[in-house]
């Protein structure tokens, strides 16, 4: 480890997005899951956020550690990437200690040139649609071709 190349000497805080809502302001903490602290808008973000951070760091992991492998990282090689996220909120009236909600990802060439990722969020479930009833409202997720 000691002859590892470091790049940095300090770690930097890259603080991702906060919640809506901290534990401290639910009035029993233990009938929350962590996504229920944030509303769909926040929740997105910090997605976004936390994938693309993801993908950046792991290049330069990869970059750091390995020179002259590089080639032999087979997901470093189809850089730039951009993760399609899709997050399914639980279900309304299921107990947080009986399921969660479900996140799924998977990451294709971004044409773009830049790591980044899109989220989407089923609505169907958020504290958004709760507050209004039960409206159904769900976002497309994009049909890669």
């Amino acid at each position: 480890m000691d002859s590892l190349k470091s790049t940095h000497s300090t770690l930097e805080l890259c603080p991702l997005p906060a919640p809506d809502i901290t534990p401290k302001q639910r009035s029993n903490v233990n009938e929350y899951t962590f996504e229920d602290s944030y509303s769909d808008t926040q929740l997105r973000e910090f997605l976004e956020e936390f994938f693309r951070l993801v993908l950046l760091e792991y290049e330069r992991v990869v970059r750091a550690n390995f020179p002259g492998f590089e080639s032999q990282f087979y997901f470093l090689s189809k850089y730039p990437l951009t993760a399609i996220v899709h997050f399914r909120r639980r279900p309304k009236g299921m107990s947080p200690s009986m399921i969660s909600g479900t996140l799924s990802y998977g990451f294709v060439n971004d044409e773009l040139g830049n790591c980044r990722a899109e989220v989407s969020i089923d609505q169907s479930h958020s504290p958004e649609a709760r507050s209004q009833g039960d409206k159904l409202q769900i976002d497309t997720m994009l049909t890669l071709t």
